[in-house]
């Protein structure tokens, strides 16, 4: 039986749009009914059409193994949180945070390879999310660009998707194969992945991003990196790579490794290949190389300036703090007032793989008030964040109406103080003029 929008399940989550469709379950978009705002969340549930008792279990298996291992890896910023799980009807569902945003997929387009800049933090970041992963014994088993999100709020990256882990035990079992075979190596094919076998993943989406080639299974990546080196150097305008020889090939040197077939010529942890990685962008400290002594006397000295002026600024924030908040940020009354505004390249927000436009402003409530913020634009698609006056998230938009281009937020304030509201463009090269108003409900 299909699953109706509008239906509610376990008396909270009712499902207002079909997200996708795998082999083993559909992903819903749903709103928690039990939390102010009614914010977004997703809901996945779990397929009971299968053909046979075994394939049953085997699907039921890969859902009971996601929902304990992202309630193990707890709450990494990086990865979606388990908000429930729970069964209804014969069914399974797992409900889990929504992270608005676009996958990295819509930023590989063919022929159109990505800076050397932005391939490289992709790959730092990817590690660094995979060295916490590793750590909890688990492998992903399917990175690939459709499973990683660029967020909305702040384009960091994050990792879907978690029905294909496998946990790693002591004695090694065959698996069922699992993953997308242009981003899996030879050992995965055969049923026997291990931690180098999301490295190789990495890799590949890398030499991808890097090239504007997409990737194939039998695809020769040494032949096209040193194909008139013209995959390696700024003078091709194609190139991601810079044109310094010695990091280039380097950098060469590690995506080969990172997507060698051969398991064992593969970097073996996340915490190797990205040591490996910092090393050729120099992003270890100076301070490695300055002696004990020089280093004694550098902390002195900065320690004494640094508590000069902090004494200083102290007292110049303790003053001044009301001013220089309203300096820097328009008010925004809640009033159900509109204010009208432009977004363009004199209000550029820096983010890890795009640059989209923002103006902030600020707004004074009381604890407990219901707050409706709303933003609308004809000329972009609008977006809208409440941060809290200690700097933390509040909320996002979540009223999804891309047929009208409009963003909306209903919270209840959890503390009296100066909020934060941020409009923002949703992508790079999107600008124009925008009305936003604040009401108290």
């Amino acid at each position: 039986m299909e699953l109706p929008l509008g239906k509610i399940l376990d008396r909270r989550y009712r499902m207002i749009e079909v997200l996708g469709e795998g082999g083993f379950g559909k992903t819903f978009l749903a709103q928690d009914t039990k939390r102010p705002g009614n914010p977004i969340c997703v809901v996945k549930q779990l397929k009971t059409n299968f053909s046979t008792p075994e394939v049953f279990a085997k699907a039921q298996e890969l859902f009971n193994r996601e929902a304990e291992i992202l309630e193990n890896l707890g709450k990494h910023p990086n990865i979606p949180t388990l908000l429930a799980y729970f069964a209804e009807n014969e069914r399974f569902y797992l409900v889990q945070e929504y992270i608005s945003g676009h996958t990295l997929n819509t930023e590989l387009i063919s022929e159109q390879p990505l800076p050397e800049a932005k391939v490289t933090e992709i790959m730092q970041l990817l590690l660094l999310i995979l060295q916490f992963v590793h750590s909890k014994n688990v492998i992903h088993r399917d990175i690939k660009p459709e499973n990683i999100i660029l967020r909305e709020e702040d384009n960091q990256l994050i990792l879907i998707d978690f029905g294909a882990v496998k946990k790693v035990t002591a004695t090694p079992q065959q698996q069922t194969i699992i993953g997308t075979p242009q981003y899996i190596p030879e050992e995965q094919l055969r049923g026997q992945p291990t931690f180098s076998s999301d490295l190789y993943a990495v890799g590949i989406i890398a030499l991808q991003a890097l090239t504007g080639i997409t990737p194939d299974y039998d695809r020769n990546w040494q032949e096209i990196l040193s194909q008139d080196n013209s995959k390696l150097s700024d003078s091709a305008p194609r190139s991601g790579l810079s044109s310094n020889g010695g990091k280039a090939n380097r950098l060469r040197d590690f995506l080969l490794k990172m997507s060698a077939q051969d398991a064992c010529q593969r970097y073996q942890s996340a915490t190797e290949a990205l040591q490996v990685l910092n090393n050729i962008l120099n992003t270890k400290a100076e301070a490695n190389v300055i002696s004990p002594a020089k280093t004694s006397n550098i902390i002195l000295r900065a320690s004494a300036l640094i508590s000069g002026l902090f004494a200083v600024a102290t007292i110049y924030l303790l003053f001044n703090k009301s001013n220089l908040e309203q300096q820097s940020l328009s008010q925004l009354k809640l009033d159900n007032k509109s204010k009208e505004s432009l977004l363009d390249e004199n209000d550029m927000c820096d983010n890890f793989m795009e640059q989209v436009y923002c103006e902030e402003y600020f707004f004074s409530g009381e604890r407990g008030q219901t707050i409706t913020i709303e933003m609308n634009s004809q000329q972009f698609d609008s977006y809208l964040v409440i941060r809290q006056p200690d700097g933390n998230k509040l909320a996002i938009n979540n009223d999804i109406s891309p047929q009208d281009w409009n963003s909306r937020i209903t919270v209840n304030l959890p503390r009296s103080g100066q909020y934060k509201a941020i409009a923002r463009t949703s992508a790079v090269g999107e600008s124009g003029k925008y009305t936003i108003r604040a009401k108290i409900k």
